[in-house]
């Protein structure tokens, strides 16, 4: 796992402190992981990616231009802050899942293209291989017939 996505900066509070903030986080990216079928490693990746760390949440929460600013003991509520990371963990759980379900979208397309091509078919180019509309099921594509999918025209 990315240590980055969990670990506060290196002059934050104790040495104590921060292993409990890390340890914390850790336990919030398993349990999100666990819930989403996603990877500690990926989420945290995306949480680095996206500058969405918990030293950045940390940052974010704090003044150092305070003249009194000591990062020993200023700027993290402990509870706000993983208030605020969970919400940056489910962004990250939004961006991957939508990446996998873009995958797998054009996974199947590939292989719906290849079964079709093995038969002499192509996907329809007026629908592009929806064969309707979901917004209005009594319409079908005119050139496909709602079949999705049309013989491949080798006069071209």
């Amino acid at each position: 796992m990315n240590m980055k996505a969990v670990c506060p900066d290196a002059d934050w509070k104790t040495a104590g402190d921060r292993y409990n903030v890390a340890r914390r986080a850790v336990q919030i990216i398993e349990a999100w992981a666990t819930e989403h079928n996603l990877t500690v490693d990926a989420i945290a990746e995306t949480l680095v990616d996206r500058v969405m760390t918990i030293a950045d949440g940390i940052a974010m929460h704090t003044n150092p231009g305070a003249p009194d600013y000591d990062p020993r003991t200023d700027g993290f509520a402990e509870g706000q802050s993983f208030y605020a990371f969970k919400f940056r963990i489910n962004d990250a759980v939004q961006i991957l899942t939508s990446v996998e379900k873009r995958k797998a979208a054009e996974a199947k397309r590939i292989a719906e293209d290849a079964a079709w091509a093995a038969k002499g078919l192509e996907r329809c180019g007026r629908c592009d291989g929806a064969g309707g509309r979901a917004d209005w099921p009594s319409w079908q594509c005119f050139e496909c017939d709602g079949r999705r999918f049309v013989e491949i025209d080798h006069k071209n």
